[in-house]
């Protein structure tokens, strides 16, 4: 016994394929034409002899430390313009940070400029410095 199947039934089938294809190109069009805005949160480091860290929450605190001399500063930062946060220590030291896709520029008040590359997407701590740091809101991961 042979089975038809009707001309309205196959352009049915065909008319809701070209409708899903138009949809997933429409999908990658959208996110290939949307920017992806970078997250602060996370950690960064500067490639020097005496590794400085930026450690940034997602609620607004931040701290620079290095391993050998523990906890520089902390604060909270606060938004200032697209990638460009301001950053306010609880020793009265003001500072920026501009986000770019593969880390930070760190301007200090005295004038210092530093590039820190971002590490990780979460906060983390080489060394014990985590105790140090005791407005830190939440479990950082800590390494070593």
């Amino acid at each position: 016994m042979k089975r038809s199947v009707s001309v309205s039934r196959v352009l049915l089938w065909v008319l809701i394929g070209a409708l899903v294809l138009s949809l997933l190109g429409n999908v990658a069009q959208y996110y290939a034409a949307t920017p992806h805005k970078p997250i602060l949160s996370g950690t960064y480091t500067m490639d020097a002899a005496d590794s400085r860290y930026l450690v940034f929450d997602n609620k607004g605190h931040f701290c620079l430390y290095t391993q050998t001399d523990g906890l520089l500063m902390e604060g909270n930062y606060i938004g200032a313009q697209q990638e460009l946060y301001h950053l306010d220590s609880t020793s009265g030291s003001r500072g920026s940070v501009l986000l770019t896709e593969d880390g930070v520029y760190y301007a200090g008040a005295d004038g210092d400029l530093a590039w820190f590359r971002r590490t990780s997407d979460i906060p983390v701590f080489a060394g014990n410095w985590a105790e140090a740091w005791a407005h830190f809101p939440e479990e950082p991961y800590v390494i070593g």
